[in-house]
C-alpha cells in the first residue's frame, strides 16, 4: 500500500532541484485521501512552466521502459525526440540493468532521483531527474511514469544539443520507497 506521509518524508530526504521540487509537489497534490495519482489526475496546464522537463513514460512487465511523450527541453538536451524511445537502447551493461531496476522500482511505489555533472557555458553544473508514479495499470497492462528534469536550453530552443549524450553520462541514483 502507498502512502502519502512516507511519499512527503522521501521528497524531503531527497533535496530536490527548485523546478524538481515545484514539479514533486504538484504530484503529492493529485493524491486523494490515500489514493495515490493517476494519469487521469495530472493537469499538465497546471504544470505549464515545468513542461518542457516533462517524461512520460510507459513501463511494460518485462521492465522495458518506452518514453511515451517527452518535453522541448529534453528533445532539445538529447539533439532528437525522446518519444517512442526505449529508454534501455541508450545505455548497455551494467548501466542498462540499473535503469531498467530505477523505473520498476519507481512504478511499484518509489520516487527516483538520478544526478550528472556536465558543463554549461563553462560552469559545472547538476542535471537531476526525479520520477513519480502513476498508480495503475494502463489498458495493456503496462505502469506510467513521468519524470522532470532541472535542465533548460540557455537562450530558448535555439541553442545546440550537447556535444556528448546526456544519457551515456555516470549518474548517481536514489530510491525511496513509499509504500508500507
Amino acid at each position: 500500500m502507498w502512502s502519502y506521509h512516507k511519499a512527503v518524508d522521501a521528497i524531503e530526504k531527497l533535496g530536490l532541484s527548485e523546478s524538481n521540487f515545484k514539479f514533486s509537489l504538484y504530484w503529492l497534490s493529485l493524491w486523494s485521501e490515500q489514493t495515490p495519482p493517476t494519469r487521469a489526475a495530472f493537469n499538465p496546464d497546471r504544470v505549464r512552466d515545468l513542461l518542457p522537463g516533462v517524461a512520460l513514460v510507459e513501463v511494460h512487465a518485462n521492465g522495458d521502459p518506452i518514453c511515451r511523450l517527452s518535453g522541448t527541453a529534453i528533445d532539445a538536451g538529447l539533439g532528437r525526440s525522446l518519444t517512442g524511445q526505449n529508454l534501455l537502447d541508450f545505455v548497455s551493461g551494467e548501466a542498462k540493468e540499473l535503469r531498467r531496476s530505477r523505473v520498476t522500482t519507481t512504478v511499484a511505489g518509489s520516487i527516483s532521483v538520478s544526478r550528472k555533472s556536465y558543463t554549461q557555458a563553462g560552469k559545472s553544473k547538476i542535471l537531476e531527474t526525479a520520477q513519480f508514479p502513476f498508480f495503475g495499470l494502463t489498458e495493456v497492462g503496462s505502469r506510467l511514469l513521468i519524470g522532470h528534469i532541472n535542465w533548460r536550453p540557455l537562450d530558448g530552443l535555439a541553442d545546440p544539443a550537447p556535444s556528448y549524450d546526456p544519457l551515456a553520462l555516470p549518474e548517481t541514483h536514489l530510491s525511496l520507497p513509499f509504500t508500507r
